[in-house]
């Protein structure tokens, strides 16, 4: 079975480093940890925990629409974030965007800095699509 890499118009190319967007073998995707870019490649929400974690999700939901996916997809969450005080703040909002009930299987690290100095989380997940 062909991986197919998938290069989302959500976010910049990250080619030159070696990294792509997310990978789909089958009906299996693996999302790359995603922290809160734009589309330019800029931060959204400097300092703002819950703004960033609302751009994750936005970029995570719209790579899974892209490929004919939805949240619902998802099977897997891996959250790292900086500030152990913010988990209940990235917890809330990743609640409100399986309101569905849905639940995936979780793990959240508190790290010491993520790969870009103004990230606060970031966060990969794994989805299973039908």
């Amino acid at each position: 079975m062909a991986t197919e890499v998938i290069k989302s118009k959500l976010l910049p190319s990250f080619e030159n480093v070696g990294i792509a967007h997310a990978v789909r073998n089958g009906n299996f995707v693996f999302i790359s940890g995603q922290i809160p870019l734009d589309s330019d490649g800029n931060i959204v929400g400097k300092g703002d925990v819950r703004a960033q974690t609302v751009q994750i999700y936005e970029i995570l939901k719209g790579v899974l629409e892209e490929i004919g996916g939805s949240l619902i997809n998802i099977v897997k969450l891996t959250t790292f974030y900086v500030n152990p005080d913010e988990f209940s703040v990235m917890a809330e909002v990743r609640k409100s965007y399986f309101s569905t009930g849905h639940l995936a299987a979780s793990s959240a690290f508190c790290v010491t800095a993520l790969a870009h100095p103004d990230a606060l989380v970031e966060v990969e997940a794994i989805a299973i699509l039908d």
